[in-house]
């Protein structure tokens, strides 16, 4: 079974949707978490609503907005399946490309696939110039200084072995925590893999991308050296 981690903070523009194409990709066996971060417009009220209908759908509460490490962490405690995919709630991850990276995850028996914007076929489309370049110079510079032979470090849309991942003990609460995550699994050896992902600028809601995310990185970076 597929576990499918959606952290979500103010997406009640999206998560209807997102819950509706999910189910369009037609996974064989799979159960939805919805991990409401302290969210105060009406995602969890509309999150709920929907799990009402849906007996794959499952929506953990934080009672007040936690930062994406946490609601991870939240995520991977309570999924069930033997493959964990961790996906943004604001559609620009496409639900379709599910199956391809669990398929390719057990075609090349690794523990980790990531869709990447940096490899072949991948890319960004309408976000802006100089976010494109730090994200780009931040991930080279993660895979030289950690020796993760991986382009697309910082990407948050990954499928997992279960037994890996819950192996990774995460402290970090914020965005820093995906480059935790994945220094954590470089030390245990882990195999990674990679898929191309053309990633756009949501269409709906406000973007909770900050530049000072980036700062946050270097906060990290001295801990995990």
């Amino acid at each position: 079974m597929i576990s499918i981690i959606v952290p979500a903070y103010n997406e009640e523009e999206n998560i209807e949707s997102l819950t509706s194409e999910i189910k369009k990709a037609r996974l064989k066996k799979y159960d939805l978490i919805i991990i409401n971060d302290g969210s105060n417009d009406r995602t969890k009220e509309t999150a709920e609503k929907i799990a009402k209908k849906e007996r794959n759908i499952r929506i953990i509460s934080h009672r007040k907005n936690l930062g994406l490490g946490a609601a991870l962490r939240t995520g991977f405690r309570a999924a069930k399946g033997d493959i964990i995919v961790t996906m943004d709630s604001d559609l620009t991850h496409p639900p379709s490309m599910i199956s391809l990276l669990t398929d390719k995850l057990e075609q090349t028996k690794s523990d980790v696939c990531i869709a990447s914007r940096y490899v072949r076929g991948g890319g960004m489309k309408n976000i802006s110039a100089w976010r494109v370049l730090i994200s780009k110079i931040a991930n080279v510079f993660f895979s030289v200084v950690f020796r993760i032979n991986a382009r697309d470090i910082t990407s948050g849309f990954k499928a997992y072995k279960s037994e890996k991942i819950k192996a990774v003990k995460i402290e970090r609460t914020d965005f820093a925590s995906q480059l935790e995550i994945m220094v954590g699994l470089k030390r245990m050896n882990a195999k990674f893999c990679e898929i191309p992902l053309i990633l756009e600028t949501r269409k709906k809601g406000a973007s909770k991308f900050r530049p000072i995310m980036y700062l946050k990185y270097l906060s990290v970076i001295k801990d995990l050296i």
